[in-house]
């Protein structure tokens, strides 16, 4: 496997999946992965805004106080589905256990990546409501909140590869094609929870029009 010091270098830092990883805090802990399965299943049952943590606690079989130890809020929860989502989208890009973002062959075949990620994720018709709190809580997030985020990281760390392989438009600095990407994944995650039935065709279009926008 390629070592990930020749991974592709944004601003002196690398990042890895295990940037992922570790940004679980507790992951693999038993009651962390209990609290997280009883929470999203409770999620699905009534949905986020009407989940208690009461319940969650109760199903998980521990105090309310433990809950609050492993996850401070709903929204952690939901951050950390993001967070597995996000490395599982990793792992399908750079090969399973992938400990660096390999160099960009095409931003079609990267984009053809990030997109079954999404679908894959759609098809189960019980997540489709997380998504949609997931878009709610990344427009939520102040910048300041994102700033470390390894996620997005990841995605600059490929777009600035891609510009110094020339796959990307030259006029167009890395950090905002890196921008318009993540806008694209919202209205990826839009369309999964306001399209129930089309949405497959119409975020394959949305992802056409990105490639065609940044492609060299």
């Amino acid at each position: 496997m390629t070592d990930a010091a020749e991974a592709p270098k944004t601003d002196n830092i690398v990042y890895t999946s295990s940037h992922l990883r570790r940004a679980g805090r507790k992951q693999g802990n038993e009651t962390f992965e209990r609290l997280y399965e009883e929470a999203l299943a409770e999620f699905r049952r009534v949905g986020f805004v009407v989940a208690k943590v009461e319940n969650i606690a109760k199903n998980a079989g521990i105090s309310r106080a433990t809950f609050y130890f492993h996850f401070p809020s709903k929204d952690d929860v939901l951050m950390e589905f993001q967070r597995r989502t996000a490395e599982e989208v990793l792992n399908r890009i750079g090969g399973e256990g992938a400990d660096f973002v390999p160099t960009p062959k095409s931003i079609k075949a990267f984009m053809e990546v990030a997109l079954e990620g999404v679908l894959l994720q759609a098809r189960v018709e019980e997540n489709r409501q997380l998504i949609k709190e997931q878009m709610i809580l990344q427009l939520r997030k102040s910048p300041a909140e994102t700033d470390d985020n390894p996620i997005e990281g990841l995605i600059q760390q490929f777009f600035a590869q891609a510009a110094e392989d020339g796959l990307v438009r030259n006029d167009m600095p890395p950090a905002e094609i890196a921008k318009a990407f993540k806008n694209c994944m919202l209205d990826l995650f839009r369309e999964v929870a306001d399209n129930p039935k089309g949405y497959e065709e119409s975020c394959r279009h949305i992802v056409n029009i990105f490639i065609r926008g940044v492609g060299a």
